[in-house]
């Protein structure tokens, strides 16, 4: 079986910290580290839980499945935030550059979807209003559309990005921009710094309890577990993991979009 990677705390991979190794499957917000460095009111005092309820948080994790950790920690390889960006709810990051905005789709929303097999974008000279789809991830025979975080008009795209042949387990494709766009006055919600961090893990977290549902299933005949299995493959096909429907749910969720 192959060996699980080591997760990096959030933290680390945003140079807060050096080096520290995460041991609670990027469930943050049951970690003491997690709510010191954001000095929330409500982390844990003296080592111990505050509540109760944090108490049953922290043995359900210690004692939770081990294959849902597993499939985290590769699920989740590779991917990575760059402070020096601004992130979307649709899961683009964007940055000024040379009097432009410069859009990528990050590493996270790239495993989600994969295999994507065709990204559609408009052409160059279309206009882009924020919040309606600025590009079309397809995919398994759907189309999934991706909500456009700024105004403007494409002045490019970046043909690599839309290549079906690029997989986030080949060159960090979370650094490749995939639209520049010349800006208008609309700009969308768009998250910095520590808000970043705290909007990934929440995402994170989601993906995570939809495993966790669809682990536990009644109807489950094959997936996650089975994958699982000594001397197995993981499964990092996450439609074929949680099923249509709970994949298509979370996609919805995942990925916001205005199409009115």
């Amino acid at each position: 079986m192959t060996p699980v990677p080591d997760l990096p705390c959030i933290w680390v991979q945003a140079g807060v910290l050096s080096y520290r190794l995460c041991d609670r499957e990027y469930q943050c917000e049951r970690c003491e580290l997690f709510h010191a460095l954001r000095s929330d009111p409500l982390r844990l005092r003296g080592g111990r839980p505050a509540t109760a309820a944090r108490a049953a948080a922290d043995s359900e994790t210690r004692n939770g499945d081990e294959r849902i950790r597993v499939f985290m920690s590769h699920f989740l390889a590779g991917c990575r935030i760059d402070l020096n960006r601004s992130y979307s709810p649709s899961h683009f990051w964007v940055q000024m550059l040379d009097d432009e905005w410069h859009l990528g789709l990050d590493g996270f929303a790239r495993r989600v979807l994969d295999p994507i097999d065709q990204m559609i974008v408009p052409e160059v000279g279309a206009s882009l209003r924020c919040g309606e789809p600025c590009a079309w991830a397809r995919r398994s025979g759907s189309v999934m559309p991706l909500s456009s975080p700024v105004g403007g008009t494409v002045v490019a795209a970046n043909p690599t990005c839309l290549d079906s042949t690029v997989t986030v387990t080949g060159e960090p494709i979370d650094d490749l921009w995939m639209l520049r766009v010349n800006p208008s006055d609309e700009l969308g919600v768009l998250f910095r710094d520590e808000q970043i961090l705290l909007w990934l893990s929440a995402q994170i977290g989601a993906v995570r309890q939809r495993v966790a549902e669809a682990l536990d299933a009644s109807d489950r005949k094959t997936g996650l577990g089975a994958t699982l299995a000594d001397g197995g493959t993981i499964e990092m096909n996450l439609e074929r993991v949680l099923g249509p429907k709970r994949f298509e749910a979370l996609a919805r969720e995942l990925f916001p979009v205005d199409l009115t």
